[in-house]
């Protein structure tokens, strides 16, 4: 069943960069399976809503979180362009040991694969 508010909010088409589409199947390739759907839910409607979700105006456009993850995107009318997905780790969180959610492996080889990403 819908939430009330869903009732009259438009929904949001969403698309994908080449870049950013290369980058989410990388990672799903990876294990990282939920990125995908998570990002649709979010954003298909009120995506640019930060009261209600891990969202940030930057630059042009907008940053979500999802875990240790960050996708940028912009909005056009109801359009949602999802232009990459990149590691919410700075480079100083990567080069130390600790690793509480046990996934800096993964976004270190992400990085070798796409760098620039941080």
């Amino acid at each position: 069943m819908e939430p009330a508010w869903l009732k009259n909010a438009e929904r949001f088409t969403i698309d994908y960069s080449l870049e950013a589409k290369q980058e989410l199947e990388w990672l799903e390739l990876h294990n990282l399976h939920q990125l995908r759907g998570f990002l649709q839910h979010q954003l298909e409607f009120e995506p640019d809503n930060s009261r209600k979700k891990r969202v940030k105006a930057e630059g042009t456009g907008f940053v979500i979180a999802y875990r240790t993850w960050r996708a940028q995107f912009e909005i056009q009318g109801q359009h949602v362009s999802i232009l990459k997905i990149f590691s919410g780790y700075s480079a100083e969180d990567l080069a130390t040991p600790e690793d509480v959610y046990q996934d800096k492996a993964l976004h270190r080889n992400f990085q070798k694969n796409f760098p620039g990403k941080t």
